[in-house]
């Protein structure tokens, strides 16, 4: 390895108030720390100081679209390694803009002979002609892909990256760690509280969507959310007629899901029966809390994700390519509904039939949680690995 300490900078959407890319960011600098001895990490941030507050050992850099450029150059330039992902950024649903924002970082480190990895990426949809064209000749440039599911992976090989370059793991969230105490976060102890009136926990995580993948931060009700949040407060209310539940709300993303949070508590008007938990809890408190579920309804990924990390059944409403993807991996295609069968009809018979099964499911989901483990893990191994080679590749 090379004489001075290795020097690594991760590149995806990190300083958004999302808890995912927080948990994906939490525990690549987590792993990337405790297996590179000391290595120094920087973080290209969109919101530095919020990235800065929660991460405070890593070096971190403001890296807009235009302020930061400079600084992003130099980074990326005088790196060992640039690390692209994890998370769901080679995409062009939010906007072909955005997805040549994140193309531009593994450019860079290919004109300045940076060697570059994409790490558990998340790969779709790519809807353009210019995306997957892009895409395809920009990441052949890589010197490892892996993926976290195989549905990105199959797209891949659909653009012209040859399937032996591209191997399927898992998201990093999979190696997050438990807070060593949970009860010291308010939240738990409110769910802790619910859950002991011995009632099943229902938690449901919502975010904005709409049919052309367009999410939109701004508009009527109607037209951000849909009927979704009224169909969940119809069949949150079979649920209380059929087990007697309770609920909580889970957002995943301040910004964007706190309203429907709030919404949803508001039509279920019980608060003897239910808790909103806010998106400004951190990724450790959030899979603690998620943890306490009895059941689990969610459209966020990395909401399914934790609550699977506890062995919560799992109902999936699959809004992109990526739920679909880690429902697969978990073994629960069985449990998928797509957005033409988001109704109350279908959505109570999809929950009826996990309660009905909840033991088996907590069993299935239990067999698959090591093994993709251990794939997060060989993921990081492979970091360490091409980073002690780095000074070669960079020649």
């Amino acid at each position: 390895m090379n004489s001075h300490n290795p020097r690594i900078v991760l590149s995806n959407t990190y300083g958004h108030p999302n808890v995912g890319d927080e948990a994906i960011l939490t525990s690549m600098i987590s792993v990337i720390s405790e297996s590179i001895r000391n290595v120094q990490i920087t973080v290209l941030s969109r919101r530095p100081r919020v990235t800065e507050k929660n991460h405070p050992y890593v070096q971190v850099i403001h890296s807009g679209v235009i302020k930061g450029v400079l600084k992003t150059l130099r980074a990326i330039k005088d790196a060992d390694l640039l690390i692209i992902g994890g998370g769901g950024i080679i995409q062009d649903s939010t906007s072909l803009g955005n997805l040549l924002f994140h193309l531009s970082r593994p450019l860079i480190a290919w004109l300045c002979r940076t060697p570059f990895v994409c790490y558990s990426l998340g790969v779709g949809p790519l809807r353009t002609k210019v995306a997957r064209f892009l895409v395809s000749l920009i990441l052949r440039k890589a010197i490892h892909i892996t993926v976290r599911d195989q549905s990105s992976g199959d797209l891949l090989s659909q653009i012209g990256i040859p399937p032996r370059r591209v191997r399927c793991t898992a998201d990093p969230a999979f190696l997050l760690k438990y807070p060593k105490d949970p009860l010291e976060n308010i939240m738990y102890r409110k769910i802790y509280r619910l859950k002991q009136q011995g009632k099943p926990v229902v938690g449901i995580s919502l975010r904005p969507f709409t049919s052309t993948y367009n999410l939109l931060g701004h508009g009527s009700y109607e037209k951000n959310y849909g009927k979704l949040p009224d169909i969940m407060v119809d069949v949150s209310k079979f649920l209380i007629d059929e087990i007697d539940a309770n609920f909580v709300f889970f957002s995943m993303h301040p910004e964007q899901d706190d309203v429907l949070g709030e919404l949803f508590l508001k039509n279920i008007d019980d608060p003897d029966r239910s808790v909103f938990v806010p998106g400004s809890l951190s990724p450790a408190e959030m899979l603690s809390a998620i943890g306490l579920s009895d059941l689990f309804i969610g459209m966020r990924l990395h909401a399914l994700i934790f609550a699977s990390m506890s062995l919560v059944p799992l109902i999936a409403l699959s809004y992109q390519p990526k739920v679909e993807g880690v429902m697969k991996l978990l073994g629960q295609e069985d449990y998928i509904v797509q957005p033409p069968k988001w109704n109350v009809e279908n959505l109570v018979t999809m929950v009826r039939k996990a309660w009905d099964k909840r033991i088996s499911i907590k069993s299935e989901i239990g067999l698959r949680i090591p093994s993709l483990q251990d794939n997060a893990w060989e993921d990081v191994e492979s970091i360490v690995s091409i980073l002690k080679n780095s000074h070669r590749l960079k020649k």
